[in-house]
């Protein structure tokens, strides 16, 4: 019984596994023949279309997903963190803005693209200027104006480097100084006014800027080395002149324009340097005070002395009007207050004392006006009375012990003309020029005290008292000798120490001094010899005199100034050069020989450096 059933189930099986094997032969599926493919597979009777495609598709790639971005909010700077009408306190804006909070643009703080400090963000370099600026309106603004066009236009000024006061929105001096000095280096016209051209100079982005100076603890040295054995003086002519201006200017001393031309500002602006710098202030620009003047320890100007080669206005202001307003003052044309304004006061002083000088009136103070204040023979305010006319030529009418400034200085000078002072010319009344006065006075029965009234005034300056010099010659000391000294060492004529004595050598320079200038050569110091030498018109030595290196040998046929100083000195000392003519001829170089053979030198009618340091030496041999 169980073997039949064991039989049953294994045929069961059998069974099954051949009807799955017709079930696996039912699914097959043949390949298609490739070689007969007309487009068309014919599969038990039916018939279906097939479009091959036109391309092999490329594979989709898989997308790389996109990164989020985050843009940090720019951090405000501290002005602009106030939320106008809140707290104060600055509260970042949420992704949807409440249309409830949002703050007007005419009252919500200002936005400064690209700000430098912004980690992460792409800032486009700082320019100096803050993009929040706010353009100066186009107009004309001018002095006296006020208002946020004014305040716009100093804060542009200021960024252009232009201005450096309060942006307060009022158009004052220190505006107007900015606009001139920006219009100045824009090439337009500089009155200080804010017109549409100089409002478009302005706004262009190619703008003038101010480029900061670097401070300099010690005064540099002029780019170049100048020579500095020369006398300069007024009336000089010549590019070392210039030199000498553009000196003057870096130190503060002088403004305006260099020429080649010594005058008035020029000498006036020397003497203020020599006095700054503890020289004798005789406004001559010999050795000592050009090699002090070139020095990197030359002294700067506490203030501007002198303008040259520009004119000054009604209207303008600044540190050369400050200086002509000093002057003015100190020739006693303006009453008035120094405060670098030239208003109507400055111009009415301005006016009368070009009346004075022979000058146009016209209240402008131009180059020939400026020249004539600042010269040391500028007429004083004379007044309407004989009396206030004499005083004025000492530029007051009443001096005592302890005043100071030009009027002493003048005193002295007369008294020291007249054989009373033999003091220093320091413009000090000090006991010693007390002493002179008293002097004076008891010689013209005045009343003896010390003090320069109306009276003494008057006699000091009457023209019946004629000037006279102290006689000095070898032998003589004391101040008057001194004063002889350093005069003809500035002029270049003597070398040794100035000690009051008159020596050997101080008679030496005294010949030299007197063949030059076409006086009689007797070595003695005479009245008319010291008239000249403490004049304007006293001849400095040849330059070339200071130093033997820099003589240029001179020889038949050579022509020029050097020529003609040396014919000139070989006139004074008694040889006889041709004359009238700047030409080194056949007469010139037997004077030259004649001199060579007195002097003991090789006579051979060239003048080498040995014959040129003879000639013009203090011990010179003339004929």
């Amino acid at each position: 019984m169980n073997r039949k059933s064991s039989v049953r189930k294994l045929l069961a099986l059998l069974l099954s596994l051949a009807a799955f094997m017709l079930l696996l032969t039912a699914c097959y599926v043949p390949a298609d023949d490739k070689s007969s493919d007309t487009g068309y597979v014919q599969t038990t009777g039916q018939v279906f279309q097939t479009i091959a495609p036109s391309a092999t598709p490329s594979p989709v790639p898989t997308p790389t997903p996109t990164p989020i971005v985050i843009t940090p909010t720019p951090v405000p700077p501290a002005w602009q963190t106030a939320n106008p009408g809140g707290s104060g306190t600055f509260v970042a804006p949420t992704a949807t803005p409440d249309s409830s909070a949002f703050v007007p643009a005419t009252t919500r703080p200002p936005i400064i693209t690209n700000p430098p400090d912004v980690v992460g963000a792409t800032a486009t370099p700082y320019s100096g200027v803050a993009a929040n600026t706010p353009a100066p309106t186009v107009g004309t603004l001018k002095s006296g104006a006020s208002g946020s066009e004014v305040r716009a236009l100093q804060q542009r000024l200021k960024d252009l480097g232009f201005y450096s006061g309060k942006v307060d929105g009022k158009f004052g001096a220190g505006t107007e100084q900015a606009v001139k000095a920006f219009q100045k280096a824009s090439g337009l016209k500089a009155d200080g006014a804010a017109g549409s051209k100089t409002m478009a100079a302005l706004n262009a982005p190619s703008a003038v800027r101010v480029t900061a100076t670097p401070k300099v603890t010690a005064t540099p040295r002029p780019t170049s080395t100048p020579r500095t054995n020369l006398y300069l003086s007024l009336g000089s002519k010549s590019d070392h002149v210039k030199t000498l201006q553009k000196r003057l200017m870096e130190l503060g001393y002088l403004s305006g324009v260099a020429s080649n031309s010594y005058n008035g500002p020029t000498e006036y602006a020397v003497k203020a340097f020599q006095k700054r710098a503890g020289l004798w202030d005789d406004g001559t620009a010999g050795p000592e005070t050009l090699s002090t003047l070139y020095s990197s320890t030359a002294p700067k100007a506490k203030q501007l002395a002198a303008t040259t080669g520009e004119s000054l206005y009604e209207g303008e202001n600044g540190d050369a009007v400050r200086a002509m307003q000093r002057r003015l003052k100190e020739l006693g044309y303006l009453s008035g207050s120094v405060d670098g304004s030239y208003g109507s006061a400055t111009t009415n002083a301005v006016r009368a004392f070009q009346t004075a000088n022979g000058l146009t009136a016209d209240g402008v103070a131009g180059t020939a006006t400026l020249n004539r204040l600042y010269a040391s023979n500028a007429a004083p305010y004379s007044g309407s009375s004989a009396a206030s006319s004499s005083a004025a030529q000492s530029g007051s009418s009443s001096l005592e012990q302890n005043n100071s400034g030009s009027e002493v200085r003048k005193l002295q000078n007369r008294l020291k003309e007249l054989g009373f002072y033999k003091g220093k010319v320091d413009g000090n009344f000090g006991p010693e020029t007390v002493t002179a006065v008293m002097n004076f006075q008891k010689s013209r029965n005045l009343t003896v005290d010390g003090k320069v009234g109306s009276a003494t005034m008057t006699a000091l300056y009457s023209t019946s008292y004629s000037v006279s010099y102290t006689l000095l010659k070898e032998g003589s000391s004391g101040n008057d000798v001194k004063a002889l000294q350093y005069t003809l060492y500035e002029l270049g004529y003597y070398k040794n120490s100035v000690d009051g004595k008159y020596g050997a050598s101080t008679s030496a320079a005294v010949k030299a001094f007197q063949a030059r200038n076409g006086l009689s050569v007797t070595g003695l110091a005479d009245s008319r010899t010291q008239e000249v030498l403490y004049s304007s018109k006293a001849k400095a030595a040849p330059s070339s005199s200071s130093s033997g290196s820099t003589f240029a040998t001179l020889r038949l046929g050579d022509s020029g100034e050097d020529v003609m100083e040396m014919k000139d000195v070989l006139l004074q000392l008694g040889y006889k050069p041709s004359s009238g003519t700047d030409v080194f001829d056949a007469k010139t170089e037997q004077a030259v020989r004649e001199f060579q053979e007195r002097n003991g030198l090789a006579a051979d009618g060239v003048a080498g450096r040995d014959t040129l340091e003879a000639l013009y030496s203090e011990s010179a041999i003339g004929k």
